[in-house]
């Protein structure tokens, strides 16, 4: 069955059920690489590389982006070009959006462009994307960058521990 897409998922509960509707049933934890993208230099933007800590701590190694070794637009053209062939990459990152979309995530069959609400164009990346809504997007990108840099962490890292949660969840760590 092909994955759908899923719009305005709020909550962990919500989440981790459309995380176990939108992932294929066989794909597992060894099947995956969690591309968390992002920096700690704006709170807004934290969302990715906190979770890849967050996922690093718990015991995870199929994460790339963590607080200490971000994945970001420096060096995000040198990590896709580095990918495993042989991993599906689930590309995370945080995201602007409508003020209704706040605390919302987004789950797409497909790849990603980090930084479009800031005026960047770095490379699609993912076979799989979740962007987390964080602050709300304007047409001015100088006002889009003072958005994020502006987010509150504590909302942050709500979203983060519930993203984990739900991946957790849906891609518990196998035993060996």
């Amino acid at each position: 069955m092909l994955a759908k897409n899923y719009r305005n998922v709020h909550g962990r509960k919500d989440l981790t059920r459309c995380l176990f509707q939108f992932f294929p049933d066989d794909m597992t934890t060894s099947d995956i690489l969690f591309l968390c993208i992002g920096s700690d230099k704006a709170t807004g933007d934290c969302l990715g590389p906190l979770l890849g800590t967050y996922l690093k701590e718990a015991g995870y190694q199929n994460v790339i982006g963590t607080l200490d070794a971000p994945c970001h637009g420096l060096n995000l053209q040198g990590i896709v070009n580095s990918l495993p062939a042989n991993k599906q990459v689930i590309a995370i990152d945080a995201c602007l959006g409508q003020e209704h979309n706040l605390g919302n995530y987004e789950l797409r069959v497909g790849p990603m462009r980090a930084g479009e609400g800031t005026g960047n164009n770095f490379p699609p990346v993912g076979h799989y994307s979740i962007h987390g809504f964080v602050n709300v997007h304007t047409t001015n990108v100088k006002l889009n960058r003072d958005n994020l840099q502006t987010t509150s962490f504590g909302f942050v890292r709500k979203m983060t521990k519930d993203l984990q949660i739900a991946l957790m969840a849906r891609f518990p760590l196998e035993l060996k």
